[in-house]
């Protein structure tokens, strides 16, 4: 039921609007929250077929509509494309970690996330 109840128009909404409910900078971060929801579920419907090249689908209008969208060039889950894009990002975070001071460990330590940063400029800055 994940892909069924959690990856839908409903669910964008809903994250949306609970992070508008709870964000300092509401407008910006809501609909920053929807494109990257919306993000998560093309990256699904291009990169996330299974073993066997058995095809995700997605069922984007749920509970309205049964209908699922699914495309048939899909690739496999840990295919190398998957595996390029999740090691330019880590390569990005730690770019704007040296740069900014700030990981995204911030969302659960500070403490841990300031000990992160030290250990990287220390490593990495010149």
């Amino acid at each position: 039921y994940h892909h069924v109840l959690g990856h839908n128009l409903a669910a964008a909404c809903l994250c949306a609007a609970l992070a508008l409910a709870v964000a300092r900078r509401r407008a910006l971060t809501a609909a920053l929250v929807f494109l990257s929801f919306h993000l998560h579920l093309l990256g699904d419907l291009v990169g996330s077929a299974g073993p066997e090249r058995s095809i995700w689908s997605l069922a984007y209008l749920y509970p309205f509509s049964d209908r699922a969208f699914a495309w048939q060039g899909q690739w496999e889950l840990n295919a190398w494309p998957n595996i390029a894009i999740t090691i330019a990002l880590l390569a990005w975070t730690l770019v704007l970690a040296l740069r900014r001071g700030r990981t995204p460990l911030e969302l659960f330590s500070r403490r841990a996330d300031a000990a992160v940063v030290a250990t990287l400029r220390a490593r990495f800055a010149s």
